[in-house]
């Protein structure tokens, strides 16, 4: 039976509604509309990363000059904190973002082929220190750049060797230490090139209704990944069939909360921003949205074990569905009805394939 009639939910159903509403009789301010998600939204999360990836990196040296099993949770913590960062921007795919690989070099992922396993491990046995060396990680594999990486040497089986002892364990602690740095160096970058000074923000105020084309863009496939590849990979066909290690951050058990905060992300992103502008033309549609990102949102939160878990338990199961579907409300209503509504066309959606 196909997915979507195996959810049938009347309150799934409601966010489906065909909307029948053109875009507004005169073109929105698309300058006011810039400056709002720029001085509320994407300065102050751009910025929120890079403190979390500096604490991240300070987090790691601070451990690693004296390793010890016990002390490695303010390194767990600095981690979650900086994946939570980088959850809160996700959906900005323009601008700096978009310029030399950065959001890999964060963030290697999906990955089915483990390739970051498989790279990791060959460095592990191999020990190369040119990736040590200034400017070592311009030309190294975007798979060893990145946030997957620290969560791998921090959590599991594998955090143990951070401090046996021996040139194993001293190999590891400086991978940490480099590895959270560079992400750190690429977040600062980000949250430069965003500043009221910066090349992005200046070229965001000179071309406003791009900017937030570009914006609406990025939120489609961000919703759009949300559902295919953060939970639809990991759901598999059936419970017995799911695909746990398919989830985005399964090993510090942040898959729903990297959810949690993409959603929590763009709703005060729309809150902030869109909903006010779009009630001037159309109340019943800006309610509509603050409805469907409260029900996504409490669909989340209702699942109440790791999604690794979920995905297995029948019982939960069901709930990472109804989540699912009401993801997919959300994209249609958040990216696309908004975009008409706005007399925006949306552009190339590179999660989409098509």
């Amino acid at each position: 039976m196909p997915f979507r009639t195996r959810v049938s939910l009347v309150a799934v159903a409601a966010l489906l509604v065909p909307l029948a509403h053109g875009a507004p009789a005169a073109p929105p301010a698309f300058d006011s509309l810039v400056e709002t998600v720029l001085t509320d939204h994407i300065q102050p999360r751009h910025a929120r990363f890079a403190e979390t990836a500096d604490a991240l990196k300070t987090a790691a040296a601070g451990f690693c000059a004296a390793p010890d099993a016990k002390r490695l949770d303010p390194v767990r913590d600095a981690f979650a904190a900086a994946m939570n960062g980088w959850q809160g921007i996700q959906h900005i795919a323009f601008g700096p973002i978009q310029q030399f690989n950065h959001s890999f070099r964060i963030q290697f992922w999906p990955d089915s082929r483990n390739t970051t396993g498989r790279q990791l491990s060959a460095m592990l046995a191999e020990r190369p220190t040119g990736i040590f060396e200034p400017h070592g990680f311009t030309f190294a594999s975007v798979a060893v750049q990145g946030l997957p990486v620290v969560e791998r040497l921090v959590h599991g089986e594998a955090a143990a060797k951070l401090s046996a002892g021996g040139v194993d364990a001293a190999y590891r602690c400086r991978l940490l230490v480099a590895v959270a740095g560079n992400v750190a160096e690429i977040a600062r970058k980000l949250d430069t090139a965003w500043e009221d000074k910066g090349e992005a923000a200046a070229h965001a105020r000179a071309e406003p209704q791009e900017a937030v084309s570009s914006l609406l863009t990025g939120i489609d496939g961000q919703l759009l990944a949300m559902r295919d590849r953060k939970l639809l990979a990991p759901l598999g066909k059936s419970a017995d069939r799911s695909r746990s290690r398919l989830a985005e951050s399964w090993r510090s058990g942040l898959s729903l909360p990297n959810l949690v905060a993409n959603l929590t992300a763009l709703q005060a992103l729309y809150r902030d921003a869109f909903v006010p502008l779009l009630a001037k033309s159309d109340a019943a549609f800006a309610g509509l949205l603050n409805r469907a990102f409260d029900a996504t949102l409490d669909s989340a939160r209702d699942i109440s074990v790791p999604l690794k878990d979920a995905v297995g338990d029948p019982a939960q199961r069901k709930k990472v569905e109804i989540l699912a579907e009401r993801l997919r409300a959300l994209r249609q209503l958040a990216a696309r009805d908004t975009a008409k509504h706005l007399g925006l066309v949306l552009g190339f959606n590179s999660q989409d394939g098509d």
